[in-house]
């Protein structure tokens, strides 16, 4: 029955181990695929906010200038004759850039729009108005034209009211800016939200306007310096408007394949309701869905989160443009499909290295179930007095070696140290070598002499002795591999030392210097240090 239970439960405990095996491939490879799709989200997230910002760099680091120079200005400064020369020297400068904005504490003083190949100028006048009357037809509007057909926008109005509600977005950016002016240096460029640009309409002459020029729709976002005076402390604000289809289309080029660039504002409670909320508004039910989900997760700043979207698993990550005080957020949102591919492209290798790792367990199991079939019925169970009787009736080996006491020197009726560093000798070398078994109590012959000549109290006081010599000598890590049992046999106790090959190699320490044995037939027999190196180096043998 034990032969027969033996072939049933091997192969069952290899199916299960291949099975176990195999589920914690699949799950290191799920755990890797999710960190996987949530850093690489994150890292084209981060790319495309730093695109976007270089994007607009140059014009930035014109506008702080322009701002140094409005902080400069004397009181009663600028007049609406320095705002509209700034404002026009911006656009002229910065081709990046599709409005220049001068705000002064009554609001706003200049503005200057590209238009059609020209230019859109308002310049506020002292009474409110622009200075002089222009007429477009036989309707008076507060614009100038300047080398452009274009039609001005809010022709029957002074001023629509996404002109007019520009400055309050610049003057609540710079509010929000964490850094405050220092010594007359303004801080780094605040950011409006995204909001619509007063924007010129299509030509006089009823042609469409050209590629990439402001449309009716036209949404936009804001850099602004604080620029307020270093003598009086009026408030003054500088800004430029970027519109936000080219942003948008040049930010698409770098992503992968069916990427979607994602840029929103999800704040601005003031905002009108034709107001455009993001920068991607165009009807993509990708996007849609993006921000639906990234709203009913809470607007996160900072982690990934997935959506589903034209039947496919979606993971985006959304984050602050440039700190926690913006109200401009931007990201990607990358098809699961996709990232998969990414992480199959990267990560062959490991993959491949995982199933040889999983081949090398197998493997280690078929042996292992090879070692325990030859060890006998249940290698795991004690061994039965029969089968005690014939180990010792077969004599000392390579496996098996006998020892008459443990601390008890027969010769000079004493306990020595050398009687039990004799024995644990022996344990060294069968655990740098292929495992056995130590029998104490037992003569050269087999014959069973007990443990009485050792003096110990009982079987307990056997067992605790031997295992403080094995930590002190050997080491508890090599404690895994030694299994220690007092037996009775014919009356008399023995102490049964069954040994495993060790994983690392067994050093035998005995007080004095470091010593390291293997087994060589019924011997035990100590290494030199060149021996150990070559054996450890799997360069040769030790010497018959």
């Amino acid at each position: 029955m034990p032969t027969r239970r033996r072939s049933v439960s091997a192969p069952l405990a290899v199916s299960l181990a291949v099975a176990a095996a195999a589920l914690l491939l699949l799950l290191g490879f799920w755990l890797a695929a999710r960190e996987f799709n949530q850093r690489t989200v994150a890292a084209q997230g981060q790319n495309l906010r730093e695109r976007l910002l270089l994007r607009v760099a140059p014009a930035i680091t014109a506008l702080q200038l322009a701002g140094d120079l409005l902080a400069s200005a004397a009181p009663g400064r600028p007049t609406p004759a320095d705002a509209r020369e700034l404002a026009l020297s911006s656009l002229d400068n910065n081709p990046g850039v599709d409005t220049a904005t001068v705000c002064d504490g009554a609001g706003l003083l200049a503005m200057a729009v590209r238009a059609n190949g020209g230019m859109l100028l308002y310049v506020r006048g002292p009474n409110g108005s622009t200075g002089k009357d222009v007429t477009d037809g036989a309707r008076e509007t507060p614009w100038q034209r300047i080398h452009t057909d274009a039609t001005p926008p809010g022709p029957e109005a002074p001023m629509n009211p996404a002109t007019g509600e520009l400055c309050g977005r610049m003057a609540a950016a710079t509010d929000t800016q964490a850094a405050r002016p220092a010594a007359g240096r303004h801080a780094a460029a605040a950011w409006t939200d995204v909001h619509p640009l007063p924007t010129a309409s299509a030509p006089t002459n009823g042609t469409a306007a050209a590629a990439g020029k402001p449309s009716p729709s036209g949404a936009a976002m804001t850099a602004v310096v604080d620029a307020r005076g270093r003598q009086d402390g009026g408030p003054r604000y500088m800004g430029y408007s970027f519109l936000l289809d080219g942003l948008l289309a040049s930010l698409a080029l770098g992503l992968p394949e069916d990427a979607r660039v994602l840029v929103t504002s999800p704040r601005g409670g003031g905002r009108t309701p034709n107001e455009t909320p993001s920068l991607a508004e165009d009807g993509d039910p990708v996007r849609e869905a993006a921000f639906a989900a990234w709203r009913a997760a809470g607007t996160p700043g900072d982690a990934a989160f997935t959506f589903n979207a034209q039947g496919a698993r979606w993971w985006a990550q959304l984050s602050p443009l440039t700190d926690s005080d913006t109200r401009t957020f931007a990201g990607v949102a990358l098809p699961q499909g996709l990232l998969l591919r990414m992480l199959l492209r990267d990560a062959a290798i490991p993959l491949l290295l995982a199933c040889g790792g999983l081949a090398v367990l197998l493997g280690a199991w078929v042996v292992h179930a090879r070692r325990q079939r030859t060890a006998g019925p249940d290698a795991s169970a004690p061994m039965s007095d029969e089968a005690l009787r014939a180990l010792l009736a077969g004599g000392e080996s390579d496996r098996l070696e006998f020892k008459s006491t443990l601390r008890h020197n027969l010769s000079s009726g004493k306990h020595g140290k050398e009687i039990e560093l004799a024995a644990l000798k022996t344990v060294a070398a069968f655990l740098n070598t292929d495992g056995g078994t130590l029998a104490v109590g037992v003569d050269d012959r087999g014959q069973v002499l007990g443990l009485a000549p050792d003096g110990f109290e009982d079987a307990d006081h056997v067992l605790r002795h031997f295992s403080a010599l094995l930590a002190q000598h050997i080491g508890v890590e090599h404690q895994p591999h030694v299994r220690f049992t007092v037996r009775v046999l014919d009356g008399k106790q023995l102490l049964l030392v069954e040994c495993a090959p060790a994983t690392e190699p067994a050093i035998l320490n005995t007080g004095k210097e470091e010593e390291f044995y293997v087994r060589m037939g019924p011997t035990s027999r100590r290494l030199a240090l060149s021996q150990v190196m070559r054996r450890l180096r799997g360069n040769g043998a030790p010497p018959e």
